[in-house]
C-alpha cells in the first residue's frame, strides 16, 4: 500500500508540475502581450510629442504672422490718413487756383 500511495504522490506532483508549466507559458505570453502594449504606447506617445511640437511650432509662425499684419494694418492706416490729409490739401488748392482763375 505504501508504494501505490508513494505512487499516487508522484502522479500528483506531476500533474502539478505540468499545471505550473501551463501557467508559466501562459505568464510568458501575458508578459509578452504587456510588452508589446509598452512599446505601442511609447510610439504613440511619440507620434504624440512629435505632432505636439509642429503644432506648437506652427501657434509661434502664426502669432508671429497676426503681430506683422498688425504692424502692416497701422501702417496702412497711417498711410491711409496721410493721403488723405494731402488730397484734402491738394482740393484746397486746386479751390484757390480755381478763384485765383476766375
Amino acid at each position: 500500500m505504501p508504494q501505490h500511495h508513494h505512487q499516487l504522490q508522484l502522479l500528483d506532483l506531476s500533474v502539478q508540475m505540468a499545471q505550473l508549466m501551463a501557467a508559466q507559458t501562459e505568464m510568458g505570453r501575458a508578459i509578452g502581450t504587456i510588452q508589446g502594449a509598452v512599446l505601442h504606447i511609447q510610439r504613440t506617445q511619440d507620434v504624440v510629442l512629435g505632432n505636439l511640437r509642429v503644432v506648437t511650432a506652427q501657434v509661434s509662425d502664426l502669432q508671429r504672422a497676426d503681430a506683422m499684419t498688425r504692424s502692416n494694418l497701422r501702417t496702412f492706416d497711417y498711410q491711409y490718413h496721410q493721403l488723405h490729409d494731402q488730397m484734402s490739401h491738394i482740393g484746397s488748392r486746386m479751390e484757390t487756383l480755381d478763384e485765383n482763375v476766375a
